[in-house]
């Protein structure tokens, strides 16, 4: 019985991978198919814009991911891949901006069993305005992913 929705679960999560990479197939997906991805250990936070670049509209933002969430171990560490792709969308849903970046997580088990996590940082431009921000953070060999939704408004 629990495998059962197995090869449904798979078939939403490409299509939800797709959407992300097509604004059009975006619009197809249900609005709560988020809720679904919680499968990497990773918080979000929305950061201040600061003194720094304070003249440069954007939402900078930070990304924690716990290490034992990841392929790998305390004994051998962990070694990964991880994609993160975000939208940022408009009010009318179109998109205003699209990160797709892949990069190489390497933490030795030292760093692991002192509770040392992974941090990805970035910003995305974009005028001032009010916007709905969609990221995914997916563990390229294992396909797990963790999904963050959030409606933001970036100030002048």
């Amino acid at each position: 019985g629990l495998f059962k929705k197995f090869p449904d679960q798979l078939r939403s999560k490409r299509q939800f991978i797709a959407a992300l990479f097509d604004t059009e197939a975006l619009r197809n997906l249900p609005s709560q198919m988020n809720v679904r991805y919680n499968e990497i250990g990773a918080e979000i936070d929305l950061l201040n814009r600061g003194a720094r670049n304070a003249s440069t509209p954007g939402l900078p933002f930070r990304v924690k991911i716990s290490p034992y969430s990841l392929q790998g171990n305390r004994t051998e560490g962990v070694r990964t891949q991880l994609g993160i792709i975000g939208l940022l969308l408009d009010s009318e849903g179109n998109e205003v901006v699209r990160l797709r970046e892949i990069f190489r997580a390497h933490l030795g088990a030292k760093e692991v069993r002192e509770g040392r996590g992974i941090i990805y940082t970035n910003r995305l431009f974009a005028p001032p305005g009010e916007y709905d921000f969609k990221l995914a953070v997916l563990e390229i060999p294992t396909w797990r992913m963790t999904v963050f939704q959030n409606s933001v408004r970036i100030a002048r």
